[in-house]
This record gives structure tokens, sequence and C-alpha cells, in this order.
């Protein structure tokens, strides 16, 4: 099985997906790049980020576990929801769409 894992530089998505090679699945971990875009954790950071699409094409499960953390109280809300829920509704249109 080949599985994407959003989140996989962070705590839970370090240990899933090692798991998930431990136990012979196909993993691609993915990060945020520099320019705040989902892309392959060992790909070229200066190079443009695929799509989100073209980055889960292929793929037969996706783990999301990517999102922006509390680092201040006095940090609006707003501030959380693009990377947290704005994510999650993206990454679910484009695996539908891939």
């Amino acid at each position: 099985m080949r599985v994407a894992v959003t989140g996989a530089r962070g705590f839970l998505g370090r240990h899933v997906t090692r798991l998930l090679a431990e136990l012979g699945q196909d993993v691609s971990p993915l990060g945020r790049g520099d320019d705040g875009r989902l892309r392959l954790i060992d790909s070229d950071p200066s190079g443009a980020a695929p799509a989100l699409p073209a980055l889960l094409e292929g793929h037969d499960a996706l783990v999301h576990l990517a999102g922006r953390s509390v680092d201040s109280l006095d940090t609006p809300l707003e501030a959380y929801l693009a990377p947290n829920v704005g994510l999650t509704e993206e990454l679910a249109i484009a695996a539908a769409t891939a």
C-alpha cells in the first residue's frame, strides 16, 4: 500500500511514518517547505511545490497529521484556521481528485 503522511516532521508524524515503513508500506512523508506548501520531505526545497492532487496521485491512503500548533495564547484564532482547517479541507478535496 502507498501511504502519504502529512506532518511527517512532527512528533506523531515521525512515529507513524516509521511504523508504516516497518510494516512494509510505501510511505511518502510530506512536510511544509519554506513557502508553506506541502511537498515530499526529501525533495528540493527551492523547487516549486506540486499541486496537492498531483502530490497525492497514486497513493492508496492519506494520514493527515499536519497542523499549526498553538504557539501563544495571544495569537488570534484566525491564524490557525488556514493551516489547520483549511489544509484539511484542501487535502480532502485533493485526495478525492487524485
